[in-house]
């Protein structure tokens, strides 16, 4: 028997994989461009097709496997974090163009993960870095997008 709780998650896990259909349909009729060595228009929709499928089909799971009375506890962050949070974002925004992606991702990861509580400043470096190493590479070489390279571009060009 499902509480109300996975009613709830049940109805809107079958809602969220309905509106993916939509979506993939619509994103698998997108044109095609004839232009060698470039992503299609269709690759991030299809990247947001996936991770919606496979976010709604947990959330179904979800709502099958918790039994009556079961509760994911939702751990809810003091405010001062998220408006520390916030602000950080804008600066980050606001220092992306004059340090470039790579550099601004480091700080920011870096910022985040002491905002929310790691302490070990060498843990908040190689995590900040190695991410932001992979994310920027992943960009650039997979995804053949150009970042923002900032004050790194002697290094990075």
């Amino acid at each position: 028997m499902l509480n109300s709780m996975n009613k709830r998650n049940l109805f809107a896990s079958i809602i969220l994989i309905i509106l993916c259909g939509f979506y993939a349909y619509f994103t698998a009729n997108l044109e095609t461009r004839n232009i060698q060595n470039t992503t299609q228009p269709s690759f991030f929709p299809w990247i947001i097709t996936v991770c919606l499928a496979i976010l709604s089909f947990s959330l179904l799971l979800q709502s099958f496997l918790l039994k009556k009375g079961q509760i994911l506890k939702k751990a809810s962050a003091p405010r001062g974090l998220i408006i520390l949070g916030f602000f950080l974002s804008l600066a980050y925004l606001a220092l992306l163009p004059l340090i470039g992606f790579l550099g601004g991702n480091i700080l920011f990861f870096a910022g985040l993960s002491r905002i929310y509580g790691e302490k070990n400043i060498l843990k908040i470096c190689l995590f900040s870095v190695i991410i932001s190493i992979f994310i920027f590479y992943l960009f650039r070489n997979v995804f053949q997008i150009q970042l923002p390279i900032g004050i790194l571009e002697s290094v990075l060009s």
